[in-house]
């Protein structure tokens, strides 16, 4: 996600601009006798793959310019109104425009072509999404592991034998253990799944080395949130262990204690938003992790303390 607004417009309008591009060579390359009228003929058989890709291109181009997520045009609005406002202001505005329009669109589908419906919902569900996944970004922005991590960590021995770490796994909640070696240095990460699966197909005495996932790397109290984040997409794990300058087992961050974090850090913006803006002064909801959960269970605010 680019920094400055006029960068992500370039790239929200590239796209389009490129169907326009060949749009318009197809279009002269053509001629005149067949233009625009493909639109309107779009099935007809007798027309040549030529004007139909000119049709496809045009559509295309309409298609991604409305204003919602998660088209360009959506971004394109977002880009613009940033100019002017927050960022995190920008993207409510310009996701509340795509849900409006996803309305609209799913009210004529009930009356015109039901593939209208179908859009409507990724409309509505993709601007939704952006508008969590920006507030989210921006909770983040600045925070640190320590915030997140939890040092309330039950690690497994790497000689570990299965029998032990299905000990481990009726003893905790926890649903993905860290494995050290004898320095307390991780070594990989142990799902519960993976040890289940493993007593199905191996005896309490195997050890659990050829079961560990040694390629999630670990990080620091000072990685960045951002950073921790796309950690989790590119691994495609919601836990890692966290270790202190010396490469030593200190906790864990996952995405429930990331949420709790998140949770906190909202509930204090709200407090200073509201200190700002008087008695009066507006809510919003808080910022669940995408995807995840955002460890809160009843609803009440959380004290503004270090999240475990």
């Amino acid at each position: 996600m680019p920094d400055e607004p006029s960068q992500e417009l370039v790239i929200a309008l590239a796209g389009p601009m490129v169907n326009v591009v060949i749009a318009i060579g197809l279009y002269l390359g053509l001629g005149s006798l067949v233009g625009l009228g493909a639109l309107e003929h779009l099935d007809d058989q007798q027309l040549s793959m030529a004007s139909q890709l000119l049709a496809v291109n045009i559509i295309l181009v309409v298609f991604n310019l409305v204003p919602a997520f998660s088209m360009d045009g959506g971004r394109a609005l977002r880009a613009l109104l940033a100019m002017r406002l927050d960022y995190l202001r920008a993207t409510r505005i310009a996701a509340s425009v795509g849900q409006g329009l996803a309305f609209v669109f799913g009210f004529i589908g009930l009356f015109a072509h039901p593939f209208l419906i179908f859009i409507a919902l990724f409309v509505y569900l993709g601007a939704g999404q952006e508008a969590a996944s920006t507030q989210f970004r921006e909770l983040a922005r600045g925070m640190s592991v320590e915030e997140a991590m939890s040092r309330s960590v039950q690690p497994l021995s790497d000689d570990a034998t299965l029998g032990e770490a299905a000990d481990a796994v009726v003893q905790s909640p926890e649903s993905i253990f860290a494995v050290v070696d004898g320095d307390h240095r991780p070594v990989g990460v142990l799902t519960r799944s993976q040890i289940v699966e493993g007593l199905k197909k191996r005896e309490e005495q195997s050890d659990i080395q050829s079961l560990t996932r040694a390629d999630i790397p670990t990080v620091t109290p000072d990685t960045d949130l951002l950073e921790l984040i796309e950690l989790m997409q590119a691994h495609e794990s919601d836990r890692f262990p966290v270790v202190d300058a010396s490469g030593r087992l200190i906790g864990v961050v996952s995405s429930e204690t990331l949420g709790r974090a998140m949770s906190v850090a909202s509930n204090r913006r709200l407090r200073e938003s509201a200190a700002s803006d008087g008695p009066l002064g507006r809510t919003s909801d808080t910022s669940p992790i995408p995807g995840g959960t955002d460890g809160s269970t009843d609803g009440k605010s959380k004290p503004d303390v270090e999240a475990e």
